[in-house]
């Protein structure tokens, strides 16, 4: 029986991407904090990001606090912290990343530029 995974999240990225060349492809890394209401208080859920591109441009929109989807096929990762004891980390191996708004601020200025929307002749549908 085949087996398959996959989680698709929405929050904000938690410190700027980091881009590593592996070969012809990149992969480029990054968190992403998804913030849920638990009765009267918040609850935080950080995700660990890779996704593999033949081209980086995309990292450099990819900057602390913006929002962000993501969907991918999520694991479980172990690791060793710093004080010597054994400790697992949320992944994600994203397969598409999009953009959502907002912090436009920190986007290079290419994403600032937008078409002028077209005059209104009366003529055009309500719709």
């Amino acid at each position: 029986m085949p087996n398959y995974s996959n989680a698709t999240i929405v929050g904000h990225l938690g410190r700027d991407a980091e881009v590593k060349a592996v070969g012809e492809r990149s992969v480029i890394k990054f968190s992403v904090a998804v913030t849920r209401k638990v009765k009267d208080a918040e609850a935080t859920t950080w995700w660990n990001v890779a996704y593999w591109s033949k081209s980086d441009k995309i990292a450099s929109y990819l900057t602390k606090g913006t929002p962000v989807l993501v969907s991918g096929e999520p694991y479980m990762r172990d690791y060793d912290k710093k004080d010597g004891t054994k400790g697992q980390s949320l992944d994600l191996d994203a397969k598409e990343v999009r953009l959502l708004g907002g912090k436009q601020e920190a986007a290079p200025a290419a994403a600032h530029q937008k078409k002028a929307a077209p005059a209104d002749d009366g003529e055009s549908a309500p719709f």
